[in-house]
């Protein structure tokens, strides 16, 4: 089962994404399907995606499967399973292009880019709005005042 998490940024300024202006103060968010917990997808945000620009980065993909540190959408590397000395193990293959299907290794796979979808964000006015109390969704992220914060649907604090 998938700990599915919401990732989101409250906009510092007025800022144009998606080709649309958004308001100071407007939340922007997408969700991640798979390892949403603080240990996986929270301390990789805090890690890799510090700053308000790289999570504009980040989330201007749209919706996504999983979230690594790269976003780039470029081939290289990716784990496949493979019989080594009468065991088996994940062993590391070339993958020229990465897809939904064939992910490279440590690489963000959206489902518009990689899957064909239609891009998709959500767009909130408040925090209330944004954490709501949705059953399906185990954690929310959200880059506020230059750090991350977590909310497990109610009052957000820094991890």
């Amino acid at each position: 089962m998938a700990t599915r998490s919401m990732i989101g940024i409250r906009l510092t300024a007025n800022t144009t994404m998606f080709g649309k202006e958004y308001k100071k103060g407007t939340i922007i968010s997408v969700y991640c399907h798979s390892d949403g917990y603080p240990e996986d997808v929270g301390a990789r945000l805090q890690r890799t995606f510090n700053t308000e620009a790289k999570a504009i980065e980040l989330i201007s993909g749209g919706y996504m499967s999983s979230c690594y540190k790269k976003i780039t959408g470029a081939g290289g590397v990716r784990n496949e399973m493979q019989q080594v000395d009468g065991s088996w193990k994940y062993v590391e293959v070339p993958n020229p292009v990465h897809s939904f299907a064939t992910p490279t290794k440590d690489e963000t796979v959206y489902y518009a880019r990689d899957r064909g979808e239609h891009i998709q964000w959500d767009v909130d006015t408040s925090m209330k709005s944004y954490a709501c109390a949705d059953g399906m969704i185990a954690y929310y992220y959200i880059f506020k005042d230059g750090i991350w914060k977590v909310s497990q649907g109610s009052s957000f604090r820094k991890f």
